[in-house]
């Protein structure tokens, strides 16, 4: 569980880091650099989530996996079903293409 506690850390701070460089603006490669450290933390806290709920519960295995990959699937339909109404109202994609239409 010590790996999920440093995942932890990391997906708030991909998650900060790449919403402060759209919404102000800064170079594409601080965004892509935020997601990928916020990609990795969300690998490390499931896989370390996965092991020790299989090892805690071990002739529920397979049923484990099965929920924790139903929460996680609903999770990124909900985050992605609500995210285009939060962008909207932030206005990060208008942003965006200010930025974008200003560097060409």
């Amino acid at each position: 569980m010590i790996y999920a506690l440093v995942g932890m850390w990391l997906v708030p701070l991909g998650s900060i880091g790449f919403g402060f460089s759209l919404k102000y603006g800064v170079n594409l490669s601080v965004s892509l650099i935020s997601q990928s450290i916020l990609g990795f933390g969300q690998s490390i806290v499931m896989s370390a989530t996965l092991g020790y709920l299989s090892s805690a519960r071990q002739q529920n295995a397979a049923a484990v996996g099965s929920v924790e990959m139903f929460v996680c699937f609903m999770s990124a339909c909900i985050s992605v079903s609500v995210s285009v109404y939060i962008s909207d109202a932030i206005g990060i994609v208008s942003n965006y293409l200010q930025f974008y239409q200003q560097s060409q």
